[in-house]
């Protein structure tokens, strides 16, 4: 199910990057263990292997207009057995924080 689906009943937090979606994506997938990636329409979604929807990566501009990314990711479940992929969605966003967007601040890629 997409977060679009989702919205309503599950709490997502959003983080902009100053990667763009698919360098953001690759950098999940070397360091977050666990996480399926499956490309939807303009956006990636990241799932558990049972198919528990964690978060979305797309494309976004910035508010300094350059060209980044957007993690939208959970930030709560609703049930005790989301527990672990609470931790995995927590990972995911780890993964890619040194890449926050910060005005008039730019990380080295």
């Amino acid at each position: 199910m997409s977060l679009r689906a989702e919205r309503g009943t599950v709490n997502y937090a959003v983080l902009d990057l100053t990667l763009d979606a698919e360098a953001a994506r690759d950098r999940v997938v070397d360091r977050v263990s666990g996480v399926s990636v499956r490309s939807a329409d303009d956006r990636y979604e990241f799932l558990t292997p049972s198919g528990f929807h964690l978060a979305e990566l797309s494309n976004a501009t910035l508010p300094d207009g350059e060209h980044g990314s957007r993690l939208t990711y959970r930030t709560a479940m609703v049930s005790p057995v989301a527990a672990s992929a609470r931790r995995k969605a927590e990972a995911v966003c780890a993964a890619l924080a040194p890449y926050r967007y910060r005005p008039g601040k730019r990380p080295r890629r």
